[in-house]
């Protein structure tokens, strides 16, 4: 940690984006909302939209998916991997060597320069292991 003139305090070495994953749920008339929040390296995400941000997720949803761990999470939801399973499937490890911290509320993952704010809405029951099973299919 690093103090510098202007009083703001830097923890670690780069500046992240805060994004928040909104999932909704419908169940008939009923509306369930989630949410996920990461923090994305700056200089892994040029781009800070909403529509950039949820590609960069998405491509390491795709990535996890590919590796032995994913496929395991893969059969264990029965082919069903949808949004819910990346907030508990995907380990914090994997996350990190793509600059993206899964904000999980320990102590101290809370504090951090923070250079934008997004958020995103998905649906929380898409089948994010689709691409993933027509693959295996084949």
């Amino acid at each position: 940690m690093s103090n510098v003139p202007n009083g703001v305090c830097l923890i670690g070495d780069a500046a992240a984006y805060a994004v928040t994953v909104i999932r909704q749920r419908y169940d008939g008339r009923n509306k369930e909302l989630y949410c996920s929040s990461f923090r994305i390296a700056q200089d892994r995400l040029p781009d800070p939209s909403a529509t950039a941000c949820e590609t960069y997720l998405r491509k390491i949803i795709s990535d996890f998916l590919q590796t032995e761990d994913g496929k395991r999470a893969y059969e264990a939801t029965c082919h069903d991997f949808n949004w819910g399973d990346v907030e508990t499937e995907i380990p914090d490890g994997f996350f990190s060597a793509y600059g993206v911290t899964h904000n999980t509320g320990r102590a101290g993952n809370d504090r951090f320069l923070c250079c934008g704010a997004v958020s995103i809405l998905v649906d929380q029951d898409e089948l994010l292991g689709q691409s993933f099973n027509e693959e295996m299919g084949s």
